[in-house]
């Protein structure tokens, strides 16, 4: 990605949202690049198809971060992580207050053996 490229755009209202995957791009480099983002008037919007803990995953960047003003809802399953913990009411993406890590618990099933 060239992000200096990228910034460009955004500062000539060219572009108005980032979506580079949250995986593909990383936890860290979007921390990096979120001040410039907002400085150049550009929103982010993590990519996260393919897979809910990505949404998970952007959904804590967001909530440390801001100038995420949306994510991508994908309809799917996980079989290793229990996500009970997180509510979706009324279009917004409830965050779990007071858990470790992502606040998600690996489901017992898997523990057994």
């Amino acid at each position: 990605w060239n992000i200096d490229f990228l910034l460009d755009l955004g500062r000539d209202k060219l572009i108005d949202v980032l979506q580079m995957d949250i995986a593909g791009y990383g936890f860290t480099n979007w921390r990096k690049i979120m001040p410039d983002l907002i400085s150049s008037g550009i929103f982010a919007s993590p990519h996260t198809w393919g897979d809910p803990l990505k949404v998970i995953y952007t959904a804590h960047l967001s909530a440390g971060l801001g100038n995420i003003p949306i994510i991508e809802g994908i309809p799917s399953i996980t079989y290793d992580a229990d996500l009970m913990l997180y509510k979706l009411q009324d279009g917004k993406l409830y965050i779990p207050e007071n858990s470790p890590g992502f606040g998600m618990r690996i489901k017992e099933s898997l523990l057994e053996d």
